[in-house]
């Protein structure tokens, strides 16, 4: 495909001449090749650019989130443009949008980039000098094999030879990013991970401190959960956003890209993703209490909660025409979970950069009952609707806006009427 710039020449898509810093993304690599590629351009710029046509934006975001979220660079611009594009057999024109993101590298860039190198050997004393080191002297490759034999009663032999170990044995163990019988990056089973949290302070607070008031509980409840599939339904349904967190714990890359799939999902995103986002940001006192003004419909209204950058980012709520909205916000926008009410409705919905998207349950006060129902919509649009007034424990999400059957695996139960399978 051939891209016409301003000036109407032909170009094809890699940089031009003076624009060594940008990113020209494109479908056939995956997000993370763009994420490694953006810590390169950073280190020898103060500012980058990623270009992505058609199908290759959704891989630019998540390259650009990601970024950002581990404070590799800052948002600076976001904008698209049509593009006049021409067939490699010159059969005619048409337009496509394009996508250019700014990012510019974060104060603490080459910080974290040393933090990033150093990581996997903190924990062990090693030098991280040794990362390189070959795992024996003379050794003329890295294709070894370590075996450690463990028996009942020989718990001391086990470590004196685990000792023996030289210090750039260790190193390339780490490197290879575990040695079976040795060292492990992620856990295997539930009950290892639920041990782990159970047990030690620092790997709940590095993992789950995004919980914050919910955490307490979790140990205790973990440690009457004998059976690793009892472990795994108590985490969805009653912590969700900790199930997000046992499965990267297990390295289960897979799995939680199934839960995010469709807006149907955006539940689980929002648990998995944007909350320990800002939680990160709030913990790291980055999120500045305050008020400003927020444009809803294209009318002003008065914010007042977290702050990032002079933007409403984190918690915050507003009022609109007698309707009180509380939730989480993103770059001056509605992104996460959203109460609004007022003095007969109560609405929990999900939104994505101001629009709603994903679940929601409406909880409506009668003079004899409470009507309850649940809703799904795609990008604003309602797509299905479903009364669970003599159900309530139906709802997708209960009246304090914790998510209930939102995070069930049989919650197509309970959305109702699709509206794409009414005929006509």
């Amino acid at each position: 495909m051939l891209e016409k710039t301003r000036d109407d020449k032909v170009a094809f898509g890699p940089p031009r001449v003076g624009q060594g810093n940008v990113i020209n993304v494109s479908t056939k690599k995956d997000p993370n090749f763009y994420v490694f590629l953006g810590k390169k351009y950073l280190e020898a710029h103060e500012e980058i650019e990623l270009h992505a046509m058609g199908n290759a934006a959704p891989g630019a975001v998540i390259a650009s989130e990601n970024l950002v979220r581990h404070n590799y660079a800052i948002f600076g611009d976001i904008r698209t443009q049509a593009i006049t594009v021409q067939s490699n057999n010159y059969s005619g024109e048409s337009k496509k949008p394009k996508l250019f993101i700014v990012l510019k590298r974060h104060p603490e860039f080459f910080e974290n980039m040393k933090k990033l190198l150093t990581a996997h050997f903190d924990h062990l004393k090693v030098d991280p000098a040794l990362a390189n080191a070959l795992p024996l002297p003379g050794l003329q490759n890295r294709n070894v094999v370590g075996t450690i034999w463990s028996f009942h009663g020989r718990k001391k032999g086990v470590i004196k030879l685990t000792l023996v170990l030289n210090r750039a044995s260790r190193a390339f163990m780490i490197r290879l990013k575990g040695l079976h019988g040795v060292l492990s990056e992620y856990h295997d089973n539930a009950m290892s991970w639920s041990h782990e949290v159970q047990t030690s302070a620092t790997f709940r607070a590095e993992t789950l401190g995004f919980l914050e008031e919910d955490l307490g509980g979790l140990p205790s409840k973990l440690a009457l959960a004998k059976k690793p599939d009892n472990i795994v339904h108590l985490l969805r349904l009653s912590y969700p956003g900790a199930y997000v967190a046992y499965l990267k714990a297990m390295g289960e890359k897979a799995a939680i890209q199934k839960l995010y799939d469709g807006f149907e999902n955006f539940t689980w995103y929002i648990v998995g993703e944007i909350i320990p986002e800002l939680h990160k940001l709030r913990s790291e006192d980055r999120l500045k209490k305050g008020s400003k003004a927020f444009v809803e419909d294209s009318q002003e209204f008065e914010y007042e909660g977290e702050l990032f950058n002079g933007m409403a980012h984190g918690r915050g709520t507003y009022k609109r025409f007698g309707e009180t909205v509380e939730g989480t916000f993103y770059m001056d926008k509605l992104h996460g979970f959203c109460i609004r009410s007022d003095h007969q409705y109560r609405r929990i919905f999900e939104y994505k950069a101001g629009v709603q998207n994903g679940k929601g349950t409406s909880f409506k006060q009668n003079d004899e009952e409470e009507e309850v129902e649940n809703y799904i919509f795609e990008n604003g649009v309602e797509k299905s609707f479903h009364s669970i007034t003599y159900v309530a424990d139906h709802a997708f999400f209960t009246k304090l806006g914790k998510p209930l059957q939102a995070v069930a695996e049989n919650w197509r139960d309970f959305k109702g009427i699709d509206y794409n399978k009414i005929e006509d």
